[in-house]
């Protein structure tokens, strides 16, 4: 089991997003096993939404140039350091991680830890760590099913508290 320093990823309401776009973030490698070309395409046609990527890899070239043909607002931030993580977090509206397989992805235990809302994708190393509308909402892989849980958890302020207070405290109880 990973383990989370619950000081370090905390809530911070103070650095929440006050734009009038909802801010989702994505942590980790740009590479096939992260599925991020679905979540760009889910994206497509969807308002007043910016997607942060924090993390580099090989496809960054490709997923810069899927996001601009379909004219998905996409920032590619880079590495950045571990401590700097939990500001990216807590800035968030939702932390979205749409891998197609995972061992224990710390990078999802912080988000949580954060109690920022999650939405996962339903794959081994992802699905034993979240329940659906319970700490996260749990898609496929597929564009359309991404799309619909995030208009789902977009629209949705009420479940969006909910889950961000059961991922926090499934943290402390499970992984502090």
């Amino acid at each position: 089991s990973n383990y989370v320093d619950t000081n370090l990823f905390k809530p911070l309401l103070e650095l929440k997003n006050k734009e009038d776009e909802t801010v989702l973030l994505f942590i980790g490698r740009l590479n096939k096993q992260k599925n991020l070309e679905n979540l760009i395409l889910a994206l497509e046609n969807l308002d007043k939404i910016r997607l942060q990527i924090v993390g580099s890899g090989e496809l960054e070239k490709d997923l810069k140039y899927l996001a601009k043909q379909k004219r998905v607002e996409v920032d590619f931030l880079g590495n950045k350091l571990h401590e700097e993580l939990p500001k990216f977090i807590n800035h968030a509206d939702i932390f979205v991680f749409p891998s197609l397989y995972e061992g224990n992805p710390k990078v999802l235990l912080e988000a949580m830890s954060c109690a920022v809302p999650i939405l996962a994708t339903k794959v081994s190393g992802i699905k034993n760590i979240v329940r659906h509308k319970y700490n996260a909402v749990v898609v496929e892989t597929s564009v359309e099913e991404i799309k619909q849980g995030l208009e789902e958890l977009i629209g949705d302020r009420e479940l969006q508290k909910k889950i961000g207070g059961r991922a926090r405290d499934y943290i402390i109880k499970n992984n502090s």
